[in-house]
């Protein structure tokens, strides 16, 4: 489907007229709306609902680019807005603190055209898929809340309401199945090929920018693979395969694949399990797979070079595992946003969690019988599953 760009708004954000005027010209040859912005508190006072994305700089006269994403980041209405960072910058240390910002891409300076380019049509292709997706459930909630007397229908009208309901259900399934199958090819070729050119590489800002490209697509796999295990889940073609292990396998496995993640905020595990020899009965990749984003989420709340508290206890016949972090917490808005989420029973509504790690988080522990409870705690937030427990597990 050829997308209008005429339908969609970009802010840019820089301190310099020159950029300013070079990028404005570049997008709007190629049919963009345009907006500009020359400081971080005029980037916060102009966004609105009709901002499609924001290309920012990170260096500003007054806000630095990357606070002014994190106040972007804590705004829910902007949650999907995407921010591609500007930057002559190509450290390191930028590149994550922007990443861990919410940023979605980076882009250096002096620009290239096409790169420029293919890197804002790429985020224009998510806006428009996530705005197809949105207009196909509110279509589909249209239908389920139309309120009619049934038994003034005829039989073909009920079959046809049935029909487009399915038929709504059926493409939202099957765009995120052939988005995110077809996707899995392609980045395993990029992850394998990144790998040996960076072996190959002696240049210091070549070594920085394969790096970057490499924590890209690993973000980026990991999304994928949450995705597809997520619909495996939901069409009931996953079902748990239950059998005995040890929960430290589990923990240490769970650990294990945020290692990255945690070695690049320097963050430290204080891990506490009593007894030490606890089994359980479950799907293990299933619930590696659910930990490792609970795991993965504490860190991104965590300040660097502090630590997570994971512990794992057996009370009152249930198998308990918390993950603690230090934080700032929840806001409230988002705290009850998690909650009715993790409470809600109808499957639909799964659909509108706060993201992919808490949904496939909740499928996992639901498909275990399991609760989840997510809070504030003293300087920071914890993520408590717990199961049914047997002794003789």
């Amino acid at each position: 489907m050829m997308i209008n760009k005429c339908d969609y708004h970009i802010l840019i954000v820089d301190d310099l007229g020159k950029n300013l005027q070079v990028l404005g010209s570049l997008l709007r040859d190629e049919g963009y709306k345009i907006s500009f912005a020359s400081s971080g508190e005029e980037t916060l006072a102009v966004l609105s609902d009709k901002i499609d994305m924001v290309l920012l700089d990170v260096m500003l006269p007054d806000i630095d680019g990357i606070e002014v994403c994190k106040r972007i980041r804590s705004n829910e209405k902007y949650k999907n807005l995407p921010v591609v960072f500007l930057t002559a910058k190509v450290d390191k240390d930028t590149v994550l603190k922007g990443l861990e910002a919410g940023g979605n891409d980076y882009i250096t300076k002096p620009f290239n055209r096409q790169e420029l380019l293919a890197r804002v049509q790429t985020q224009i292709f998510w806006i428009d898929r996530l705005r197809t997706l949105s207009i196909e459930n509110k279509e589909l909630k249209k239908i389920q809340a139309k309120d009619v007397d049934k038994s003034r229908m005829s039989q073909d009208v009920l079959n046809e309401l049935g029909l487009q309901m399915e038929q709504l259900e059926i493409a939202k399934s099957d765009f995120i199945d052939m988005v995110t199958r077809e996707l899995k090819k392609p980045l395993s070729g990029v992850i394998g090929f990144a790998d040996i050119v960076q072996e190959t590489l002696t240049n210091e800002d070549q070594n920085t920018a394969v790096a970057y490209l490499q924590m890209s697509v690993a973000r980026l796999k990991r999304l994928v693979d949450a995705a597809i295990l997520i619909t495996e889940l939901r069409s009931g073609e996953r079902t748990p395969a239950l059998k005995k292990f040890p929960v430290n396998d589990l923990i240490n496995r769970s650990l294990y694949e945020s290692q990255v993640i945690r070695n690049e905020k320097k963050v430290f595990i204080n891990k506490r399990i009593n007894p030490k020899n606890i089994e359980f009965i479950g799907d293990e990749e299933l619930l590696v797979a659910a930990l490792t984003k609970i795991v993965n989420n504490a860190v991104a709340a965590s300040p660097r070079a502090k630590t997570i508290n994971f512990v794992v206890f057996i009370e009152d016949r249930r198998l308990f595992i918390k993950v603690k972090d230090f934080g700032a917490g929840f806001s409230m808005r988002k705290l009850k946003q998690i909650n009715e989420f993790v409470h809600a029973k109808k499957k639909g509504n799964q659909a509108m969690g706060p993201g992919l790690g808490m949904l496939l988080t909740k499928l996992v522990i639901d498909a275990h019988r399991g609760d989840l409870l997510i809070d504030n705690d003293y300087k920071g937030a914890t993520v408590s599953i717990s199961f049914p427990y047997q002794k003789n597990e």
